[in-house]
Parts: C-alpha cells; structure tokens; sequence
C-alpha cells in the first residue's frame, strides 16, 4: 500500500539557510530572488494561475548551478529566473 504524506513548503527565512548551504558562494541577493521566485510561483499554484508546483527541489537545483558556474551569478544574470 502506499500512503500519501502532504508537507508545507519551508517558510522563505528557512528556504534562504537551505539555499545558503547549497550556494555559500553565490551572491546572497540572488539566492533572495530565487526563493522569492519560487515563493510567488507556488502562490501562482495554489490560485491555479499555474499548473506545476513549483518545489525547493528545483531552487536548490538552480543555486546548486549558479554555486559551480559562478560567472552565471552575475548581477542582471539571475533576473530572468523571476519570469519563470
């Protein structure tokens, strides 16, 4: 049998730390764009705006690039991520 198990997405302050351990050097205001993208298209979600729901699994996939491609962190780099 399989039994399914719903959890919250992590609040945006708990999000950040995860982030920041994933990316410790990209830039700290591109990891804030990044979980404030992924916060609005979770709420872009919930109201059925969107259909997929977006998870902390992908931001973390997008900072874990951002930490070995360095160069892509660059100020007006990270900006296209909010159009999502």
């Amino acid at each position: 049998m399989f039994s399914v198990h719903a959890i919250d997405n992590p609040s945006f302050e708990s999000e950040m730390e995860l982030l920041k351990q994933y990316g410790p050097d990209v830039d700290p205001v591109a990891l804030e764009k990044i979980a404030h993208a992924f916060g609005d298209l979770r709420l872009m979600a919930d109201e059925g705006t969107i259909n997929y729901p977006y998870s902390t699994r992908e931001a973390v996939n997008i900072v874990k690039h951002l930490q070995v491609n360095r160069f892509l962190a660059q100020p007006g780099l990270i900006e296209p991520l909010y159009f999502l």
